[in-house]
């Protein structure tokens, strides 16, 4: 029976996939609402919403998730870092996946992010006789917030990746 502490990682999972989308969804919105009108219009945000929970139920189904290691006092994929080692390659396609999608993640999100407020930037100065001063610096505050959340996400989570493979990578060694 899964415990509740596991839906973590697989709801973190669509979470960020979401992100993602909805970046990608704004970015369209802005310079090509045509094209978004194609992929977002409609019920088709719920074939988007559908991948994003059939992402989340893969991580559920199909991944290891973080146990708890009583030596380190961490959660890792491999719980059994600090003992006698013990088939560590069931651990390996985790953390490489999981490695993957964090990169991709940090990397994605900042970027579509940043196209989407280049595409705000632009399509501002269009209007620009009409914005007034509040609403510009209200833009550049959002542009900025959703350009940190990724970011701070990214920080947050490293902690546990980088420690999981620097030490499965030691144990794997010796």
């Amino acid at each position: 029976m899964l415990q509740p502490k596991y839906l973590n990682l697989d709801l973190w999972a669509a979470e960020c996939s979401a992100d993602l989308i909805l970046g990608i969804n704004r970015c369209l919105e802005i310079a090509f609402p045509k094209i978004s009108k194609i992929f977002f219009h409609n019920n088709r945000v719920y074939i988007w919403i559908i991948l994003c929970n059939l992402y989340g139920l893969y991580w559920l189904l199909f991944r290891h998730p973080y146990i708890f290691n009583g030596i380190n006092f961490e959660f890792f994929f491999d719980p059994l870092i600090g003992y006698e080692d013990f088939r560590t390659e069931l651990f390996k396609d985790d953390l490489k996946i999981f490695t993957i999608h964090n990169t991709m993640l940090a990397i994605g999100s900042p970027l579509i992010y940043l196209i989407f407020s280049l595409f705000v930037f632009f399509k501002a100065r269009e209007l620009i006789n009409s914005i007034s001063k509040e609403e510009k610096m209200v833009k550049i505050k959002y542009s900025i917030y959703s350009n940190n959340y990724p970011l701070h996400n990214y920080s947050s989570t490293s902690k546990y990746w980088i420690t999981s493979v620097y030490k499965i990578c030691v144990h794997i060694t010796h």
